[in-house]
């Protein structure tokens, strides 16, 4: 069952942790009864840039989700890690609504704006919450097993990010 409407949320939080997760329709002009939903879901670092943008760097356990009201393989699953760069971003004040996040994506189109919820971040918690990490088991010919990760992240430095309290948006 697909939900009614799409919607977008972003959080962050002045220690330089954000949060996505977005749900998405498309469509197929030959085949108007065949819709593709798609959800998106992944956490991680941002830094504020000196330039005016922001980078956000995934954590790498985000998840990717594709439905297909028509296709063979309707639904599944896959790995989402993408690091985003908004080239710019503004704050407004909507007379009706409050404030307002206008991001702009990498090469300046403009993102729909997200609308602010709440001041404080909304967010699971800052840590990885899917394991990942592929492991290689090895046998010795003396009998002795040992066990290794293929990969191996570690966690840059961060900067610290300019004040700000915590935001949490939806558009």
């Amino acid at each position: 069952m697909l939900a009614a409407r799409t919607d977008s949320f972003f959080s962050s939080a002045d220690d330089g942790w954000y949060e996505i997760a977005r749900f998405r329709y498309g469509s197929n002009a030959s085949h108007p009864e065949c819709v593709v939903s798609t959800v998106v879901w992944a956490h991680g670092t941002y830094d504020l840039l000196q330039n005016g943008s922001i980078v956000l760097t995934p954590a790498g356990d985000g998840y990717q989700q594709v439905q297909s009201t028509c296709g063979d393989n309707s639904n599944f699953m896959q790995n989402y890690n993408i690091t985003e760069l908004y080239q710019s971003w503004r704050i407004y004040t909507d007379v009706t609504f409050g404030p307002k996040l206008h991001l702009f994506q990498y090469d300046g189109s403009p993102v729909a704006p997200l609308f602010q919820l709440s001041t404080e971040p909304n967010m699971l918690p800052k840590q990885k919450l899917r394991n990942l990490v592929q492991q290689v088991v090895t046998t010795t010919s003396n009998g002795l097993v040992t066990t290794e990760t293929l990969v191996a992240r570690k966690a840059a430095k961060r900067h610290a990010p300019e004040t700000r309290r915590g935001w949490f948006w939806r558009w």
